[in-house]
């Protein structure tokens, strides 16, 4: 074999976590904390019942607050979600901002919950007509 002076060399470096794949840590709680899923729906509640109903239009756009700190929008059709909380107490605040008129939130759009460590716990928030 004769030596080439243009020859050139290809370095490639593999690097292997133990922890690839994993999830970071949840909102509020620490790596490899116990966690849990919030999802829900901020809706127009036009029988004021409380539930969201069959014919009863989800709120979009609007900002939701987790615990004050972390902060979602809902989707065309008003829902929201936060995968991955740390289990135990938490807040949702719904910001009034973008609510069509004349709706209000209940409560102020203030609910308190409890999730369960691998959980999934569901929100409903409504808003009411204003009379």
């Amino acid at each position: 074999p004769q030596e080439r002076i243009n020859d050139r060399g290809v370095m490639m470096m593999v690097r292997y976590e133990t922890r690839a794949g994993t999830m970071a840590a949840p909102l509020g709680g620490n790596i490899g904390g116990g966690a849990g899923r919030v999802t829900g729906y901020v809706f127009l509640d036009g029988n004021e019942d409380g539930r969201m109903a069959a014919g009863e239009q989800g709120a979009a756009n609007v900002t939701v607050v987790l615990n004050g700190r972390w902060s979602v929008r809902t989707d065309g059709q008003g829902r929201f979600d936060f995968p991955s909380i740390a289990a135990g107490t938490h807040t949702i605040t719904v910001m009034p901002d973008n609510l069509p008129l004349p709706w209000a939130l209940v409560n102020d759009g203030r609910v308190q919950f409890d999730v369960p460590v691998r959980g999934t716990v569901n929100v409903d928030i409504p808003a009411q007509r204003i009379r």
